[in-house]
């Protein structure tokens, strides 16, 4: 039995799998698995990915196919919660196939909900780099990670935290499951773990992820109106939750 699995989605990223699993492969808690959930790649994903596990039993592939007009957010979210009902560890940790982790993510995660027995989440600060692992003088360096609370969230509109940086407890998961409707991704995930239910997490300064940078998505937090965007949409999400009271 695995003490830490590790869950990743796919579609169409073949160019940067190599790097995601050379990574996840070399964890120095060697005691983990590693389970890729592909969706319907185009690409030369499968190929990668079949490659990789005939290396190392320890990656576990599940191929799926959704209906064609099935968005992209929720093909995401379906394919994590397809992973994480897999997973036979009972500590699970976030990875996108197109970014990379430090070795000692896994064993810092699995130590620190072990000691933490009242937290269900973990997180950790994270790096971004362009998508060819560069600097970019647009791009936030070190993404620290800060104290998560409703009077923080309130204020600033924003989680302070990395979802690539995220482990939580398999029970957890799997009683909030991935929600489209509560916003993409993570965000549906964080609004209802970290708002809505008040689960507790731990978190750790040290840089255990990097952030693979090749759109504008990040390099928006630079700009003022795009911050205040994201703050009115999160503080009307809480308001519809009735959590800012």
């Amino acid at each position: 039995m695995p003490l830490v699995s590790i869950v990743a989605p796919n579609r169409d990223k073949a160019t940067y799998i190599p790097d995601a699993l050379r990574t996840l492969t070399n964890q120095t808690l060697e005691d983990i698995e590693i389970i890729v959930v592909d969706n319907d790649s185009t690409d030369d994903s499968r190929d990668i990915i079949d490659t990789f596990a005939n290396k190392d039993k320890r990656i576990v592939r599940k191929y799926v196919s959704f209906p064609d007009d099935m968005p992209p957010a929720e093909r995401i979210d379906t394919a994590r919660n397809i992973g994480n009902s897999m997973a036979k560890a009972d500590i699970i940790l976030v990875a996108d196939i197109d970014d990379w982790y430090m070795p000692e993510r896994a064993q810092v995660a699995y130590d620190m909900l072990r000691e933490n027995p009242d937290c269900d989440m973990f997180y950790s600060s994270f790096l971004q780099r362009d998508r060819y692992g560069n600097v970019d003088k647009d791009l936030v360096n070190m993404c620290k990670a800060l104290e998560f609370s409703k009077a923080r969230l309130k204020k600033t509109g924003f989680f302070c935290i990395g979802h690539i940086t995220v482990g939580y407890r398999k029970e957890t998961i799997l009683k909030y499951p991935y929600n489209t409707d509560g916003g993409v991704g993570d965000w549906g995930m964080f609004y209802s773990l970290l708002v809505k239910h008040n689960v507790k997490a731990c978190f750790t300064e040290d840089l255990l992820c990097v952030y693979r940078v090749y759109n504008n998505s990040m390099r928006n937090f630079r700009d003022e109106k795009f911050r205040g965007y994201l703050y009115d949409k999160k503080q009307k999400k809480m308001e519809l939750m009735g959590d800012l009271k």
